[in-house]
């Protein structure tokens, strides 16, 4: 069995090994500044920010930057990221979830967009964001969470949601539901992309700002999605400004990250995606390294072994 996820070794640019947990949350993510330069890992365009503890995040204020270590179409992302008018989705994920995540039968992620509005344990927070935003995402669910494309490409749009009493989406600038469970009801058969668009982007521009209840920043808002959509999953997101909740928490095992993301989508490898906010620069995003999945990848084949339908369910009765 593999290690827990610990202390970064790079084995190749790209990938990167797990030793024995129990450091600091920041040793766990991330290299110091000198050892990143050393492997030539620091562009031009990076800057370093310190945290309390002292340990050194890289900052990128463009897509280049972000995306400088990416292979395939990861590259998207941060292209997404650092365009106002796209973002990207992300939602932590307590340690506990992440076990169960791997386990295969009680996942939130769906392949296609369920028709019917699901039950509680199926209804998700997810918050939107890009650079020009500062938010530090909800402290409550762990230091470790999953990142996700919204843009055309992707179908993330269509696990969205509507209240039934007013017709607008399930989402608001700041914490908390727009309306309860049981008055929302499925956009994908009524909606285009381009109004879950203009409905979403009305709520990422208020986010932080004046113009929302809670003007903070630091504030994150809140969408409700009908389940998760396995085909946006896009990567590991790791915030900055969250990993006193490793500290505190723990990290989910290599082996549990590893199971839980190939149980929606097969790869041999996953792009670990850091996050950095700053009340007066925005945010930064970018591919810090690949988290090695590669013992994993036929991981769905074990578990449909006698099961009589995709684990990542297509969608399910409320």
């Amino acid at each position: 069995m593999k290690q827990p996820y610990g202390p970064v070794v790079f084995e190749t640019p790209h990938r990167f090994s797990a030793l024995p947990a129990m450091k600091t949350a920041a040793a766990i993510l991330g290299l110091s500044a000198t050892a990143f330069a050393s492997r030539n890992h620091i562009a031009q365009h990076v800057s370093i920010k310190a945290n309390s503890s002292g340990h050194h995040w890289p900052w990128c204020d463009d897509a280049e930057c972000c995306q400088e270590l990416a292979t395939g179409e990861d590259g998207k992302l941060c292209d997404d990221f650092y365009d106002a008018e796209e973002g990207v989705g992300y939602s932590m994920l307590t340690v506990s979830k992440w076990f169960r995540e791997q386990n295969g039968w009680t996942t939130v992620f769906h392949n296609r967009p369920p028709p019917k509005r699901l039950g509680k344990d199926q209804q998700w927070c997810i918050s939107i964001g890009h650079s020009g935003k500062a938010a530090c995402p909800y402290p409550g669910s762990g230091g470790v969470g999953v990142i996700f494309g919204v843009s055309e490409s992707f179908n993330f749009w269509q696990f969205g949601q509507k209240c039934t009493s007013n017709g607008e989406l399930t989402a608001q600038c700041t914490d908390g539901f727009k309306c309860g469970e049981h008055g929302r009801a499925p956009i994908a058969s009524e909606w285009t992309f381009e109004q879950w668009k203009e409905a979403k982007n009305a709520i990422v521009q208020q986010t932080g700002t004046p113009e929302c209840k809670n003007p903070s920043r630091s504030q994150y808002n809140e969408f409700d999605l009908n389940g998760l959509p396995s085909h946006s999953l896009a990567g590991i997101f790791i915030p900055e400004c969250l990993q006193r909740r490793l500290k505190h928490d723990g990290t989910p095992p290599e082996e549990h990250l590893c199971r839980a993301l190939n149980l929606k989508r097969h790869r041999a490898d996953w792009p670990v995606f850091e996050y950095v906010s700053d009340k007066h620069r925005g945010s930064s995003l970018r591919i810090a390294r690949y988290l090695d999945c590669s013992n994993y990848t036929d991981i769905r084949m074990h578990f449909e072994e006698g099961l009589p339908t995709d684990v990542s369910v297509d969608y399910m009765d409320a």
